[in-house]
């Protein structure tokens, strides 16, 4: 988090040498850029944070409701959520770039195109994927030095996590299950960014058992898989009562993180966000896993 603040003090300006620019997004859509944008709307608060940690933050013009960091996202015009942003309010801001996400409505990104405005739309599945967009989205913006310099930074901070999990025996590595603390609940599948995160964080994901996405998975089945860790983004001043509550609940108490109180907290914008931040989300979830190696 404190790499944003430093990334937001040195700014590189674009330089209009590097255009045009073309870039295919993750729905295999094209997009050519002769100029710089100066004008951007977002459609995600991934793809907020990235442009803001490029320092494009004065070219931001519009962001949807739920796009809260860094702070000064939240007062940039807001244009609806992020299944249901206003067409309307997207084409009033004139933007010569829409930073939309894979999972935006189809309808919303195929309208925007249809008025020539530029859509590109990110959709990462993995690590890998998060830091490679940053990549682009400073390509199709002219900020390739600083996108440069955050990814060798950001990439620094992954190989130390990994140097660590090294250390650990796959045998030593823990069941780890993402979810509520309720039944039936949706967690992370196969081939997720979640399983990705548990996965280099040196655990393993038993919800990549039920499928890829984002299977809905019953008691019985918690049971039957026993995870050793629990991780959650549940209020976390609530996560020891419920702990208390569930120990006490056939089924849940059979279950080993209920019993050990391995149950963790993870700010859902660090898990969920496939943005700068999820080198953060990889510490956090490594030293959670992994409290005894140093």
């Amino acid at each position: 988090m404190h790499l944003l603040l430093l990334i937001l003090i040195f700014t590189t300006p674009a330089l209009a040498s590097d255009f045009p620019v073309t870039e295919t997004d993750d729905q295999n859509m094209a997009v050519t850029l002769n100029a710089p944008p100066q004008r951007i709307v977002s459609l995600a608060p991934s793809n907020t944070e990235i442009l803001f940690s490029l320092g494009l933050n004065d070219r931001v013009v519009g962001v949807t409701e739920y796009c809260d960091y860094p702070p000064e996202a939240a007062q940039k015009t807001q244009v609806g959520g992020f299944s249901k942003s206003s067409l309307e309010a997207i084409v009033s801001l004139q933007p010569d770039l829409v930073l939309a996400a894979r999972l935006n409505p189809l309808d919303l990104l195929d309208g925007l195109r249809e008025l020539d405005i530029p859509v590109f739309a990110l959709g990462p599945t993995s690590l890998a994927d998060a830091l490679d967009t940053i990549h682009r989205v400073g390509r199709l913006t002219g900020t390739n030095a600083l996108a440069d310099s955050l990814i060798k930074s950001l990439n620094k901070r992954k190989t130390a996590v990994q140097t660590r999990i090294q250390k650990i025996a796959p045998k030593d590595r823990p069941k780890v299950l993402w979810g509520t603390l309720k039944a039936p609940m949706y967690t992370s599948g196969a081939k997720s960014y979640i399983d990705d995160l548990i996965r280099l964080s040196g655990g393993t994901n038993i919800g990549a058992q039920a499928g890829t996405g984002w299977p809905q998975v019953g008691l019985e089945t918690l049971v039957t898989w026993n995870p050793q860790v629990i991780i959650t983004s549940s209020d976390p001043e609530k996560i020891q009562t419920a702990i208390t509550r569930l120990q006490q609940i056939e089924g849940w108490k059979e279950i080993e993180a209920i019993q050990n109180s391995r149950v963790y907290h993870i700010d859902s914008n660090l898990l969920q966000r496939p943005g700068p931040r999820v080198i953060d989300a990889l510490e956090i979830l490594a030293n959670r896993l992994h409290p005894q190696i140093p």
